[in-house]
Order: structure tokens, then C-alpha cells, then sequence
């Protein structure tokens, strides 16, 4: 998969969200509320469930017509390879409350799927940093180990996650050419099979930026 330059820039009430596929742009930041950075939430209600999944085709039929899983081909299949993420777990004492609620865990929440942390954090002064690539992260809560399971550049971007069950994380992404997809890896296995869509879009999603701002104002 080829790889190009993505940036995107929240700000509501405090987030605002834009982003630029065809050319290269800086990080930006933005003033964070503080109470964003303090407040503490609780172990994510829909783990484990296909709410997600049914989301994501809701968000895509009601601006794509005819939009249907029964429309992604199986495009390829291929090995993980796992590496040492330097994410900060959930565990740890520098863990910021406000990343829990993004976190996808399976159903005894012994593992999670992060795919936020890499993608945005805060500097000193609380400001917002939003950087192009995103590392797709599976965490072992049990076994304290976090592992790099994917990452991508600027022109590919995870939108949601989920666990299956406890051996499938099913990931639900878009890309710079305006064509869905989604992949199924079996963690046991090291193996992922992937489906795109038949055809290319022209609508252009922001289901990452309205999921982002969504979970957000559910905590205000």
C-alpha cells in the first residue's frame, strides 16, 4: 500500500478538524481544554459488540447509496508482524484519562486496540498535537506488553476498531483515494485478510474526525 500525506486538526470547543490528502502539511496544534486532560472515564461500554461495525456502514449508506459490506471484495491476505510499541499503556502513571474512552478492549478487557495515542497527544502546556501517520497498536493488559501490529502514513487511516471475539480485530478504514475497507487479523495467527470496496467514492468521509468529536462531547 502506498502512502501519502494526511493531516488532521481538531478545534471544538476546543477541537476543530480539518485535513489535506493532496499535499504535505506540518503538525498543528491547538489549546486543549483542561478538563479534557483530567477527567477520568470509565471502561468503554460497547467492547466486544458489532456496534461499531453497524455504525460504520450507517455512517457510509446514509451518504453513499447502495452502500452494503456484501460490496468489499477480498483483496489480499498477509503476515503481521509484531514490534514493541513505546505507546504509553493504560497502566502506567502517565496514561491520561481522556485516552480510555477511544480504547477498543475485548470482552474481559485483558487486551485492547489502541489507535488514537500514536496519532494525537498533548505537549506541555496541554496543547493538542496532531501528527499524519497512525500506529495500530495491540495492548496485553494481563502480560503488561504493547505491540505494533500495523502502521500507516498519511494516505491510509483506521476509523474505528473492534474486537470480533477474543482471536479477530477487525479494523474499518478509509484512504486518500476515496475507497473503504476493512480487515480482519487473528492475533493468534499473525495473519490479516483484507477487504476494500468495489468502487471508488466520491464522497469523501470524516467518520474519524465525527468519532473523535463524538466520544468527546459525550464526556462534557
Amino acid at each position: 500500500m502506498k502512502l501519502n500525506k494526511i493531516a488532521i486538526l481538531f478545534l471544538l470547543t476546543g477541537l476543530v478538524w480539518s485535513c489535506d490528502t493532496k499535499k504535505e502539511e506540518s503538525i498543528d496544534d491547538v489549546k486543549l481544554p483542561e478538563e479534557m486532560i483530567e477527567v477520568e472515564t470509565e471502561k468503554p461500554s460497547r467492547a466486544y459488540t458489532l456496534e461499531k461495525q453497524n455504525n460504520w456502514v450507517d455512517y457510509y449508506s446514509q451518504n453513499v447509496q447502495g452502500f452494503s459490506l456484501n460490496n468489499f471484495v477480498k483483496d489480499e491476505s498477509f503476515k503481521i508482524v509484531r514490534n514493541e510499541s513505546n505507546i504509553t499503556p493504560i497502566w502506567s502513571k502517565d496514561f491520561k484519562p481522556v485516552y480510555k474512552q477511544f480504547l477498543a478492549f475485548n470482552a474481559d478487557s485483558t487486551k485492547y486496540i489502541d489507535i488514537d495515542s500514536y496519532k494525537w497527544g498533548f505537549d506541555d502546556q496541554g496543547e493538542l498535537i496532531v501528527g499524519p501517520d497512525q500506529e495500530i497498536v495491540l495492548v496485553d493488559v494481563a502480560n503488561k506488553k504493547t505491540e505494533r501490529i500495523l502502521f500507516y502514513g498519511p494516505s491510509f487511516w483506521v476509523e474505528e476498531a473492534y474486537f470480533k471475539n477474543d482471536s479477530i480485530v477487525v479494523l474499518l478504514e478509509n484512504s486518500t483515494d476515496n475507497k473503504p475497507a476493512y480487515q480482519e487479523i487473528n492475533i493468534n495467527q499473525n495473519k490479516s485478510d483484507y477487504y476494500i470496496y468495489k468502487d471508488e467514492l466520491e464522497f469523501q468521509s470524516e467518520y474519524l474526525k465525527d468519532r473523535v468529536t463524538e466520544i468527546y462531547n459525550s464526556r462534557m
